[in-house]
C-alpha cells in the first residue's frame, strides 16, 4: 500500500499535537543525529497525514521551566509516540506517566530487542537496525507502519490499554463486586464464621483432653498403679496428638500388664 493510501484525515476531530519522546542527546551526537532522522523522514509525516503536529522537547522555544513544559505538553497530547531504543531513563518516564493518564501511546524502536519486558505487550513500530543513517526504504516501510498505527488508536472508539489501566481495572473491578453484589459478602462471613467455629471445637477437645489426661494421673498416683492410658481414649472426641501420645505411654508400660481401673477410680 502507497503512503497516500495510508491512514486518512479525521473528520470533526479537533488537530493536536503528539509528544515525542526519545532520547535527544548532545548537538553533535549520533542520538541527535538518530532523532532528527527518524523525525524528518517517518514522524512528522506520518503525523501530518492526521493534522497532528510534533512536539520535542529541545525544539521548544518558549521560555520557562522545561520539566514544567514537558508534563504539560505529554498530559495534553492527542498521542504519544515514545522511542525506546535506547531505554532511556527520561522516555521510560514519560512513558509511564502517558500510561497513567491513559494516552494513546505508540512505542518504536530499532528492534524487539530493544523493549523491555513490561512494555513488550506495547504496539511498537520497529525502525531496523539503526547505522548511521535510516535508509529510504526502512523510512517508508516505517512511516506507513506508524500512519496504520496512528488510524487505529485516533479512532474514537479506541480505549488504551497498558499494565498501569490494566492494574487500575483489576482494583476497580474488585471494588465493584464488593458493592454490587452482597452475596459474596455474606458468603466471606459465613466462611468465617465456619472458621472461627471449626477453632473454637479445637480448643474444646484440647481442654477435654486435658481434664482426662490429669484424671489419669491422679488415679494412677493415689492407686499406686500404672493403668491402661488407653481408656482415656474409650469416650468422647479425641485428636490425633492426643491418640499419639497415648501409643508412647503404652510403649513405656513395664512387662507386668497394668490392671484396667474400675469405673471408681476413673472420672471421666
Amino acid at each position: 500500500m502507497s503512503d497516500e493510501g495510508r491512514g486518512s484525515k479525521l473528520p470533526d476531530m479537533q488537530s493536536h499535537h503528539a509528544f515525542i519522546a526519545v532520547q535527544i542527546g548532545s548537538d553533535t551526537s549520533e542520538y541527535r543525529r538518530r532523532a532528527d532522522q527518524m523525525m524528518k523522514h517517518v514522524i512528522q509525516p506520518a503525523l501530518s497525514t492526521f493534522d497532528l503536529t510534533p512536539w520535542r522537547s529541545d525544539q521548544e522555544n518558549k521560555p520557562g521551566i522545561i520539566t514544567n513544559q514537558i508534563l504539560q505538553q505529554l498530559v495534553n497530547a492527542r498521542v504519544v509516540i515514545a522511542d525506546v531504543t535506547a531505554r532511556n531513563a527520561n522516555v521510560y518516564y514519560e512513558l509511564a506517566i502517558a500510561h497513567a493518564w491513559n494516552k494513546p501511546v505508540i512505542m518504536m524502536a530499532d528492534e524487539t530487542k530493544d523493549l523491555a519486558f513490561d512494555v513488550m505487550g506495547e504496539r511498537t513500530v520497529i525502525l531496523g537496525k539503526w547505522e548511521g543513517s535510516i535508509s529510504a526504504d526502512a523510512a517508508e516501510s516505517a512511516r506507513g507502519k506508524l500512519k496504520d498505527t496512528l488510524a487505529e488508536v485516533l479512532d474514537p472508539n479506541f480505549k488504551p490499554e497498558s499494565v498501569v489501566t490494566n492494574a487500575i481495572g483489576e482494583a476497580q473491578r474488585i471494588e465493584s463486586i464488593e458493592e454490587r453484589e452482597p452475596a459474596v459478602a455474606r458468603e466471606l462471613a459465613a466462611l468465617r464464621e465456619s472458621i472461627e467455629s471449626v477453632k473454637a471445637d479445637h480448643v474444646r477437645v484440647q481442654q477435654d483432653e486435658f481434664r482426662r489426661l490429669v484424671a489419669f494421673i491422679e488415679v494412677c498416683i493415689r492407686n499406686n498403679r500404672v493403668y491402661d492410658p488407653r481408656t482415656m481414649l474409650d469416650d468422647g472426641e479425641v485428636s490425633p496428638i492426643m491418640e499419639s501420645w497415648v501409643e508412647d505411654l503404652l510403649g513405656m508400660r513395664p512387662p507386668t500388664p497394668a490392671e484396667p481401673p474400675t469405673s471408681d477410680d476413673v472420672p471421666f
